[in-house]
C-alpha cells in the first residue's frame, strides 16, 4: 500500500499542476500551488450552516465516514493579474444596469479561470485516485454552484481553506494566503485521518489590521465591494456581463483580486 502523508500530497499537487502547465502550455498562468488540511470534525467546519449559509454542506454529506478535508490554491501568477489590472473598457451590449464603458474582466483572466476549472477537475481526480491506491477513499464535492437566489454556495471553497490552515479573509472576501489572494481554491473530501493544520489567528489584511489600506475597495468599479460591506448581488451582475462576452464557464470580473498588496503574498 502507498505511503499517504501531508507532504507526499503536497508534493503530488505540486507536481500535477507543474507537469499540466507544461503539456497544456499554461506556464503563464499558475504559480507554486498550496495545500492544507481541515479535520471534518473541526468546530469551524460544523459551525459553517451558521457561518456561511443555512444550507452549508458538511463533509460527510459527500463522504460518509469523512476524516479530513485537504483544500488546495491555485495562484495565479503576476502577469496574468497584470492583464486584467487595467480597465479594459467595454464593447458591445452592455449587461443589466450597466453602461457600456464600464470595464470588462481581460480575456486573459477569463480564459484562465476557465483553464483553472479544468486543471481543478483532473487534479481532484487524481487525488481521489491515490487516495484509492493508498487504501483510502475520496469524494469531490459535487452539486456546488451559486444558488441563483442567493448567490451563495453549499460549499464555501475559502471558508474550507481557512479552516485547513491557508489563510485569513481580506476586506474583498478573499483568502490572503502564503502566495497572496489571487487565485483558486478546490478541496477534496477523504477518509483518510490527516492532521489538521491550525487555523491562522494572526491578521494578515492591512485594512482590517489598521485601516491602512483598502486598495481592492476602490477597484471595485461597481460599487459592489465598499470598506462598509460587500453587495453580492451587484457583484454577480458584472460577472454575468463577462459571461455574456466570454462564454457562459467565464463568469468572472477580479478587479478587487489584481496587484493589491495582498495579491501575490502576505502583505508587510
Amino acid at each position: 500500500m502507498e505511503e499517504f502523508t501531508k507532504e507526499s500530497v503536497r508534493k503530488l499537487v505540486s507536481a500535477f499542476v507543474r507537469e499540466y502547465a507544461g503539456n497544456h502550455g499554461d506556464e503563464a498562468l499558475w504559480r507554486e500551488p498550496l495545500v492544507g488540511f481541515a479535520a471534518a470534525g473541526s468546530p469551524y467546519i460544523r459551525n459553517l450552516p451558521e457561518i456561511v449559509t443555512p444550507d452549508h454542506r458538511l463533509p460527510e454529506d459527500f463522504l460518509p465516514g469523512a476524516e479530513a478535508v485537504i483544500s488546495y490554491f491555485i495562484p495565479f501568477t503576476e502577469a496574468l493579474g497584470h492583464t486584467n489590472r487595467s480597465e479594459c473598457p467595454g464593447a458591445g451590449e452592455p449587461g443589466p444596469g450597466q453602461s457600456d464603458d464600464e470595464p470588462y474582466a481581460s480575456r486573459a483572466w477569463a480564459d484562465a479561470y476557465a483553464e483553472t476549472n479544468r486543471m481543478m477537475e483532473a487534479l481532484d481526480e487524481m487525488l481521489v485516485s491515490r487516495l484509492r491506491d493508498a487504501g483510502y477513499h475520496g469524494a469531490v464535492p459535487h452539486d456546488i454552484g451559486l444558488d441563483p437566489k442567493t448567490i451563495m454556495s453549499p460549499w464555501s471553497q475559502r471558508h474550507i481553506a481557512y479552516a485547513a490552515g491557508l489563510g485569513t479573509f481580506g476586506l474583498n472576501n478573499l483568502l490572503i494566503t502564503e502566495q497572496g489572494c489571487c487565485g483558486r481554491f478546490h478541496s477534496v473530501v477523504t477518509d483518510a485521518p490527516f492532521p489538521e493544520d491550525p487555523v491562522l489567528t494572526e491578521e494578515r489584511c492591512l485594512f482590517r489590521r489598521n485601516g491602512s489600506c483598502g486598495v481592492c475597495a476602490k477597484r471595485c468599479f461597481s460599487g459592489a465591494l465598499t470598506t462598509a460591506g460587500f453587495d453580492r448581488k451587484r457583484c454577480y451582475k458584472v460577472t454575468v456581463r463577462n459571461a455574456a462576452r466570454y462564454g457562459a464557464d467565464k463568469d468572472v470580473c477580479g478587479k478587487c483580486n489584481v496587484d493589491l498588496p495582498c495579491s501575490y503574498g502576505i502583505p508587510r
